[in-house]
């Protein structure tokens, strides 16, 4: 198959990087792969075998994003079109318009802001939804989200998770364990939690630091390393101060070395208000770390509680304390926990497993769109007619 991935950008992120592990994978199974970003992508490097098109030169309208992927079909001529842009973008009509028999769209957002979402905006994601073959949620609570909110069909939408390369995950190595706890200043008798995640409003670090001033007294060993950036490092830097704990949370800013930093942790806290899948838990779970998370779509399908960590309510400071209470009197099944994690992510969403349901589900649609046709499409669609939208 002729596979095309567009995506807006490739700087680093989640989707960007599912983006270019999917393609490498597509490319390493015999596809011609092509990504294309509509805007920069300097600094990424392109997987092998994977065809890296120029992004145009202004991509700030709908429009220009429009005539620009039109030319781009036109010249790589894809049996299947994969966009990690947003349905309600105009991807899925120029994919159509250019006679791409198959036409996917990836949905990765759980997030409360659907439900401010206007009737005419929902209207738009809907609409732009019906033009795709098919819907890709990364989890079951984005899947109902599209179903219920969006009332998208449940025959448009499929269910493939995220996935992570544990071959790039190092699971409890104790030479890198013993580098970072050296770099952060902590010994083997210091317990750490670590945190990654932007510092921003719906990832309630202050939820955390709450917790944590629950338990300073009580496990003098423990410290919190929170990695990564973002617009509330101030005030929560300053709310951990007022809370008596700048010495046992440290705030790392964004690092590009997150799996090696997760090597000298114990545990991990993600209590976010909602996501999609969090990759972070991913890598946690493949780094062999037991994980604390909050009962929100992914994580909660990503955590077994008592097998592989806990899950809390969210803005419950409380109840993430008492479930870090319990890990700290207990370390012991902490490290089985996490075994317990890197075994459930090598078995259910490493890259193989998961980049093979994807190649599956472009195949199964391609035999749809053939029979569909009475068998009259080739690998190659026809070529497209007209001018550019």
């Amino acid at each position: 198959m002729r596979v095309l991935y567009v995506i807006y950008s490739l700087s680093f992120g989640g989707a960007e990087r599912r983006c270019s592990l999917l393609a490498a994978a597509a490319a390493a199974a015999g596809h011609e792969v092509a990504v294309a970003p509509l805007h920069g992508s300097e600094g990424f490097a392109c997987p092998a075998g994977v065809e890296l098109l120029a992004p145009p030169p202004r991509a700030d309208t709908k429009a220009q994003r429009a005539r620009h992927l039109w030319r781009v079909m036109r010249a790589f001529r894809p049996d299947v079109y994969h966009g990690f842009v947003g349905p309600s973008d105009l991807g899925i009509v120029v994919a159509r318009a250019a006679g791409v028999p198959v036409v996917v769209v990836s949905l990765v957002s759980s997030e409360p802001a659907h439900l401010a979402l206007s009737r005419r905006e929902r209207w738009q994601t809907r609409l732009g939804l019906a033009g795709a073959d098919r819907g890709q949620a990364n989890s079951e609570g984005v899947f109902r989200v599209y179903r219920d909110l969006f009332r998208v069909p449940e025959h448009k939408l499929t269910v493939i998770p995220n996935f992570i390369d544990c071959r790039s995950v190092p699971c409890r190595d104790t030479a890198a364990r013993a580098a970072v706890r050296a770099e952060l200043g902590l010994g083997e008798e210091h317990f750490a939690f670590a945190v990654v995640a932007r510092l921003m409003g719906y990832k309630r670090h202050e939820d955390l630091l709450a917790a944590a001033a629950r338990l300073i007294d009580r496990f003098p060993s423990a410290h919190w390393i929170c990695i990564g950036d973002g617009p509330r490092r101030g005030e929560l830097a300053g709310q951990a101060a007022a809370l008596g704990l700048s010495e046992r949370v440290h705030f790392l800013g964004s690092r590009a070395d997150v799996p090696r930093l997760l090597q000298g942790m114990d545990g991990f806290i993600l209590p976010s208000l909602y996501e999609g899948m969090p990759n972070v838990v991913l890598e946690a779970m493949a780094a062999g770390l037991p994980v604390i998370g909050t009962r929100v779509a992914g994580t909660e399908e990503l955590v077994r509680p008592g097998l592989t960590g806990w899950l809390t309510p969210c803005r419950d400071p409380g109840a993430l304390a008492q479930a870090m209470a319990e890990l700290l009197a207990d370390p012991v099944r902490g490290v089985a926990m996490g075994l317990a994690g890197r075994q459930v992510v090598a078995s259910c969403y490493d890259l193989p497993v998961v980049t093979a349901r994807f190649f599956d589900l472009y195949a199964e649609l391609l035999r749809g769109r053939r029979r569909a046709v009475g068998g009259g499409v080739s690998n190659v669609p026809a070529e497209p007619r007209g001018e550019a939208p």
